[in-house]
């Protein structure tokens, strides 16, 4: 049953790179930890039971996600912001300054990365301001132009860079 309150629970990702801000040290390596250590391994133990395959016309086209989605802009922004104010205004030791890089980047590369590129092909001027954000704090402003101008219009052609040529991978 797809539900859009389903999706607050990536809020928990958020919520964790602020416990590594908030409480130092280790701390910082809540998120990578769960990241790339224990979801793999629940992935692992859990085999192919959890893989649902949703076609287009399952998931409702309710308003509701767009404002689930919305709600994640000021978050991930505002963790980016606190997570910069904590590096400049105290003194890091390497482990605690590499916890909280790789958690406030994988945050913003999993949920912020993944939104932009959804919010981009929109209509709404809110929602396309939000993609706009968004790839403003991964750095990778270009790729709005580059990936709506480009490879969507050049799709499986000679002149999409993104598409694999014969015998390529």
């Amino acid at each position: 049953d797809m539900n859009p309150w389903k999706f607050l629970q990536l809020f928990l990702i958020p919520l964790a790179v602020l416990a590594g801000i908030y409480l130092g040290g280790w701390y910082n390596y809540i998120f990578p930890v769960i990241c790339f250590v224990i979801r793999p391994l629940y992935s692992l133990s859990i085999g192919h039971k959890e893989e649902i395959h949703h076609e287009e016309h399952d998931i409702p086209s309710s308003p509701a996600y767009r404002y689930v989605a919305l709600a994640f802009v000021p978050v991930l922004l505002a963790v980016t912001v606190l997570s910069f104010l904590r590096i400049s205004n105290s003194s890091f030791n390497t482990v605690e300054f590499t916890g909280l890089v790789l958690s406030t980047g994988t945050m913003n590369g999993i949920i912020g990365f993944t939104l932009a590129h959804e919010f981009i092909h929109r209509f709404h001027m809110m929602d396309r301001i939000a993609g706009h954000l968004l790839l403003l704090q991964n750095n990778y402003m270009h790729y709005s132009i580059e990936h709506v101008g480009g490879h969507h219009v050049y799709a499986c052609t000679t002149k999409d860079p993104h598409t694999a040529r014969l015998n390529e991978s």
